[in-house]
């Protein structure tokens, strides 16, 4: 075979396997390792990494910043408790996995376990447990706006608006099929004025909504450029920052971004060179479940980003 027609035939199998995840069948065909071929970087971070810590946790999943400055982080089946220095003050352990967490302005915490959430005070208290979403669901993702919850349901394929003591308000789903994600990956972050912000991983996009689950708009393209999301199931973090940019994060090809609000790309805050553990586990991975980045944003705008795979925190201003 000459060297072109490898190249050609490079390329088929590439392109055909994107296609195939993105179309939501990625366990038939295992999502291969597309989307872990290191594109080339043609911008370099415009922000700075100034501090890091290890938390020294295993599995971690999932970051939060509450208003006291204490980082939260969800592990395993814990959740742990970080001083502004990144020393560990605290912990509480759940009889479940720990899948996903989020404050509140009124200093909670909110914590997703596979079938409901629980609310704990800033100390780490139990003060509240929700009623189960049934035995179907599976809570990767929460964010918070007022007294409003939302809550990422991977396995429903929907979004859950919630009360402030967890009754349920509403359904979100733009489509009667809802969101297409893989069940490790499926999250969504609040934004300003109203509007609920989720990603639609295996769709390559960000869509918005009102907080009364009216759809908005849509960002974002499958691609392996810099401004694109690249592999089956991008991207799997998302946070807002107070001026209406996005944070984005993925995984397979490790790489924090922004965006502006209305979905531009603007620069890459780190690369896989950043994450290089992160990107070896997501390149021998078939199942589109391990690795990845979460992603918190504190007061003053800090981007606070997990690395799910050794557990360091690097906090970027």
């Amino acid at each position: 075979m000459s060297s072109r027609n490898r190249s050609s035939r490079r390329r088929f199998l590439t392109d055909s396997t994107q296609g195939a995840c993105s179309l939501g069948i990625a366990g038939a065909v295992g999502c291969l390792t597309s989307q872990n071929v290191r594109a080339e970087e043609t911008a370099k971070p415009t922000h700075k990494i100034v501090a890091r810590f290890d938390t020294e946790a295993a599995r971690p999943r999932g970051i939060a910043v509450g208003a006291n400055g204490r980082v939260y982080i969800a592990a395993d089946r814990q959740v742990l408790a970080f001083n502004e220095a990144g020393k560990a003050e605290r912990g509480i352990t759940f009889d479940r996995p720990v899948r996903c967490i989020a404050t509140r302005a009124t200093g909670d915490i909110l914590v997703g376990l596979a079938h409901h959430v629980e609310v704990l005070d800033a100390d780490l208290h139990r003060t509240q447990q929700w009623d189960s979403l049934g035995n179907e669901s599976l809570v990767t993702g929460l964010a918070t706006a007022g007294e409003a919850t939302f809550i990422a349901d991977s396995a429903g394929r929907l979004v859950w608006h919630c009360g402030a003591d967890g009754t349920i308000v509403a359904r979100i789903r733009r489509t009667a099929a809802g969101f297409s994600s893989p069940l490790e990956y499926f999250t969504l972050a609040a934004g300003g004025a109203g509007k609920l912000h989720v990603a639609n991983p295996l769709r390559h996009r960000v869509e918005t909504y009102t907080i009364d689950g009216e759809f908005v708009s849509s960002w974002g393209r499958r691609s392996r450029d810099l401004d694109g999301f690249g592999g089956c199931c991008n991207p799997v973090s998302l946070a807002v920052l107070s001026n209406g940019q996005f944070v984005t994060a993925e995984r397979g090809q490790p790489r924090v971004r922004v965006y502006d609000s209305a979905g531009r790309f603007e620069s890459l805050l780190a690369g896989p060179e950043d994450f290089e553990s992160n990107a070896n586990v997501s390149a021998n991975d078939d199942t589109c479940s391990l690795g990845g980045i979460d992603l918190a944003i504190d007061s003053r705008d800090k981007i606070y980003v997990l690395d799910r795979v050794t557990g360091v925190v690097r906090i970027i201003v």
